[in-house]
């Protein structure tokens, strides 16, 4: 895998580039009064550290469907010659089942993704909470379908990178399948209990560890705080412990030093001031 560690020199400079995306999506979610929260290792290092995990180079921010849609609409809007919002709504080359806040004029290309369609930039993610039904059965169900769905969407990548060749020619074969089909199953799949108000919420966007990770209580999302992080205060859970203790664990025990790498890999950034990091002249894994 063509893919690079960043030194700590541009691993706090790619962390300010995600710190302006933060601060804009803070902007416009307040001034729309849209309810959002720091999610996954962006919310450990506002509770661990105050801002960044030290080793840790991406964002993460997630709200509830209903107001995600509203994100979507006021995006359109809020478009500037600095961010852009792109979902597969926004961009019909994009293939994933969430959201990115994205600088324009960026670049950052995961690997084996160089000859993907969609718009490309440094972002943040935006991720999506659904509502769940009170059956243990039906979530598993659901989460399948999620499954199933998302693997569609990244087969262009799979096709390129399996090495197993009956999954690669499986994926090849995925790839092929038009897209809007699989957005609209995917969003049937999650909507399942759009109108109820169940005790649960599911987190579908990407594949966890372990299945029981993508189930959250929804009373640990009903009153928010404001956390510090990196000297701007930013909305999370009140209940970011169990969210926290649910997904990581014993999460205020730091990871072993041999662990403590980010987890977004890369083969090319391009910063917004122009500087240019590109790996894929080079197919070792090494520190920048």
């Amino acid at each position: 895998m063509s893919s690079f560690i960043l030194d700590n020199k541009h691993n706090k400079k790619l962390q300010g580039e995600i710190l302006s995306l933060l601060v804009e999506f803070d902007r416009i979610c307040r001034k729309h009064d849209i309810k959002y929260y720091l999610a996954c290792g962006t919310l450990l290092g506002a509770v661990r550290h105050k801002g960044f995990i030290p080793w840790d180079n991406d964002g993460d921010v997630e709200l509830m469907r209903e107001d995600y849609n509203k994100l979507v609409e006021v995006c359109q809007k809020e478009e500037n010659d600095r961010f852009f919002f792109q979902d597969w709504s926004t961009d019909k080359e994009y293939r994933w089942p969430y959201g990115k806040l994205r600088i324009k004029n960026t670049s950052y290309i995961r690997p084996f993704q160089a000859g993907m369609k969609h718009k490309d930039g440094i972002c943040i993610d935006v991720f999506v909470l659904d509502n769940l039904p009170e059956s243990y059965v039906v979530q598993k169900m659901m989460e399948f379908g999620a499954m199933i769905c998302r693997k569609i969407g990244w087969s262009p990548v799979g096709a390129t990178c399996v090495r197993n060749p009956f999954q690669r020619a499986l994926f090849k074969v995925a790839s092929k399948i038009p897209y809007e089909i699989i957005t609209k199953l995917y969003t049937k799949i999650v909507g399942w209990c759009h109108n109820s108000k169940s005790t649960a919420v599911g987190f579908f966007n990407t594949g966890m560890g372990n299945v029981d990770e993508f189930i959250f209580q929804r009373s640990w999302y009903e009153e928010s705080v404001e956390l510090d992080f990196e000297g701007y205060k930013f909305w999370a859970p009140k209940g970011y412990d169990g969210i926290l203790r649910n997904k990581y664990h014993d999460y205020m025990q730091l990871p072993p030093k041999e662990k403590q790498v980010g987890s977004s890999e890369a083969e090319f950034i391009r910063f917004s001031d122009g500087e240019e990091i590109d790996f894929t002249r080079d197919n070792r894994r090494k520190v920048l």
